[in-house]
C-alpha cells in the first residue's frame, strides 16, 4: 500500500514537472493566428526563471506506536473560587457531569 502511494506521488510530481516545462510558447488568438505586439513581434509567454526542482526523496516512514486514548474523568467535585466544596440545597456535595 505504501509503495503504491509512493508511485502515485511520484507520478503527480512528474505530471506537474511536465506541465511546467511547456510554459514558454507562442500566444494565439481565437482565430488560431499568432498575436503580435505593437512592434510587430510575435508574443510569447514568459519563460521560467529557474529550472524545476527535483522531487524530494521519499523519507522512510517512522514506526509510531499509537498511544491509547486518554480517559476523561466522568465527573469531578465542583468547587468555589476560594476552593470550598459546593453543596446543593439538600446539603449533598455537587459533582460535575462528564460527557
Amino acid at each position: 500500500m505504501k509503495k503504491l502511494l509512493s508511485v502515485l506521488i511520484a507520478a503527480a510530481f512528474a505530471a506537474a514537472s511536465a506541465g511546467a516545462l511547456a510554459q514558454s510558447k507562442d500566444v494565439k488568438s481565437k482565430g488560431g493566428d499568432t498575436v503580435k505586439s505593437k512592434d510587430g513581434k510575435p508574443v510569447t509567454t514568459k519563460a521560467m526563471k529557474d529550472e524545476p526542482k527535483a522531487p524530494p526523496k521519499a523519507e522512510k516512514a517512522k514506526a509510531k506506536s499509537k498511544a491509547a486514548p486518554k480517559k476523561k474523568p466522568m465527573g469531578s467535585d465542583v468547587k468555589t473560587k476560594e476552593g470550598g466544596a459546593v453543596k446543593s440545597k439538600d446539603g449533598m456535595a455537587v459533582k460535575s457531569q462528564g460527557k
